[in-house]
């Protein structure tokens, strides 16, 4: 049960092609600082040590936060601004809330109307059955005293 050559070159190339890949995939996460539980074989240890060094994402983020803040106590003008903008902001999303309730009201009354309509026409197959059944809804509502 021996394997033909082709095959045997075919299983070596794609093992060879796993490996590059995992390879790839270490690299980039030690580039990265990201533990993987493998050892790390790519960086020098003082590579490694400045990258762990370095600020992570969230770090980074921290202090994003940190100099918003920072302007908002610090600056006025800034501040006043910034509150502007999210009041406006508010207001905005508060139209867009009530825009939408009252299109979403609007295609209940229209998908009931459409109802309506199709239950009438269903009922009503002859020409006389509708000319009556048109007579008998505008009968009482064009009577007024």
């Amino acid at each position: 049960m021996g394997e033909t050559p082709e095959t045997a070159i075919d299983l070596q190339a794609a093992f060879f092609a796993a490996v590059r890949r995992q390879d790839f995939d270490d690299l980039q996460n030690e580039l990265a600082g990201r533990e993987t539980g493998r050892l790390e074989r790519f960086l020098s240890p003082d590579e490694r040590e400045r990258i762990r060094d370095g600020k992570s994402k969230g770090e980074r983020h921290a202090d994003a936060m940190t100099r918003l803040q920072w302007m908002l106590s610090n600056n006025a003008e800034y501040a006043a601004l910034y509150n502007d903008t999210f009041d406006k902001l508010r207001e905005a999303e508060q139209a867009a809330e009530r825009a939408l309730e009252k299109a979403r009201r609007a295609l209940a009354k229209a998908e009931h109307d459409l109802q309506t309509t199709l239950d009438s026409a269903a009922r009503c197959r002859t020409a006389r059955a509708c000319s009556e059944m048109r007579r008998a809804r505008s009968g009482p509502s064009t009577a007024k005293k």
